[in-house]
């Protein structure tokens, strides 16, 4: 059974969009990526997603930070196959779910487990044992 006919149209654009992104020269390439990348409403879109996700506004920074690093990083391997915007959601969302996993860990870390219990101070014991003997 074949897909239906929006979706091989949907694919051949796809691959029609990937093999002309290849065949730019790089410059061209990381020319058009950047100027996404740099666009207001591309900027405000991945500190929304950002902020949903974290709910403070300086995590969403960091995070959002960290995601841009991280697609400066991943350039290479973007190839093409979808909206710059999709690759950078991507990018974001796995961002602020490894702060927040970072996040979670340092908690746990310095967790002692123990409730705080206010423990009688025992340094004058012998004094008192034998004031009251």
């Amino acid at each position: 059974m074949s897909p239906p006919t929006a979706i091989r149209i949907r694919l051949a654009e796809a691959t029609h969009r990937a093999i002309y992104w290849h065949r730019l020269p790089e410059k061209t390439r990381w020319k058009s990526t950047v100027s996404t990348i740099s666009s207001r409403t591309t900027l405000d879109f991945v500190y929304n997603v950002a902020y949903r996700m974290m709910g403070k506004p300086e995590d969403a920074e960091d995070v959002s930070q960290d995601a841009f690093i991280s697609a400066y990083r991943a350039y290479e391997r973007f190839g093409g196959e979808s909206k710059v915007t999709t690759w950078l959601y991507r990018i974001t969302v796995n961002a602020a779910l490894m702060k927040l996993r970072k996040e979670k860990k340092a908690r746990t870390l310095t967790r002692t487990g123990l409730d705080d219990v206010v423990i009688a101070d025992w340094s004058d014991a012998p004094e008192r044992f034998a004031t009251n003997s």
